[in-house]
């Protein structure tokens, strides 16, 4: 065989991939594709699994008791009402009345209408006021409209002027103890709950004849 044949034989031999390169190549070729798969589909997937991750704390969130309550905390059970009292008290006594003073305060954004109430120690309750007699004298009669409270506003009950008249006490008042009484508005009855004292004043006079009730009584 000629010298040039034979060179180009040992060229074509020298250069061409033996099988098993060509195997380790398509290998190396095969594991690269699929990185760049798998690289992928971590990059396509992602974001549903945050989604599920934010589907799964949202239904966390509102997820229920056995009783059927929310795990999300409700409102407060101590949401003032439309009509609180401070330093509310009622005067102890033995008689058959008695009367709750303090400072009675609207907390709606309305006019607070108040038309009378009720005591389970008493057969009634009534809104009192004071005026001046015939005789220039300052008596204590039952207010027939009752008192109305501005918005925001407030209304001071004392000896001498308006409070809450007790009227047919079953039981004696006793220092110390508390009382309940609930109190008809144009927004609804509103129980008001006050301690009872001992006080040796609110011992003016009454006027029957200047309101509804036909009771008289020194408190």
């Amino acid at each position: 065989m000629p010298d040039t044949l034979l060179s180009g034989s040992r060229r074509t031999l020298a250069t061409s991939p033996s099988p098993r390169t060509r195997r380790s190549v398509l290998t190396r070729q095969a594991a690269a594709v699929a990185l760049v798969a798998t690289l992928a589909a971590c990059g396509t997937t992602q974001p549903d699994s945050t989604s599920a991750a934010s589907g799964s704390t949202a239904a966390a969130s509102a997820t229920t008791t056995p009783g059927g309550a929310s795990d999300t905390p409700a409102p407060s059970a101590d949401r003032v009402g439309p009509l609180t009292i401070t330093d509310g008290w009622a005067k102890a006594t033995d008689e058959m009345m008695s009367a709750v003073f303090g400072t009675l305060v609207n907390n709606s954004d309305q006019a607070l209408h108040l038309t009378g109430g009720s005591c389970d120690v008493a057969s009634a309750l009534e809104m009192h006021e004071f005026v001046k007699n015939d005789a220039g004298a300052m008596v204590m009669q039952r207010k027939p409209d009752g008192f109305t409270i501005a918005p925001g506003a407030s209304l001071t009950l004392e000896p001498g002027g308006n409070h809450l008249m007790l009227l047919g006490l079953r039981a004696p008042l006793r220092n110390g103890d508390p009382l309940t009484v609930t109190v008809e508005t144009n927004l609804g009855a509103v129980p008001l709950t006050v301690m009872i004292r001992s006080f040796d004043g609110a011992n003016e006079s009454y006027d029957p004849s200047m309101g509804e009730s036909s009771m008289s009584h020194s408190s």
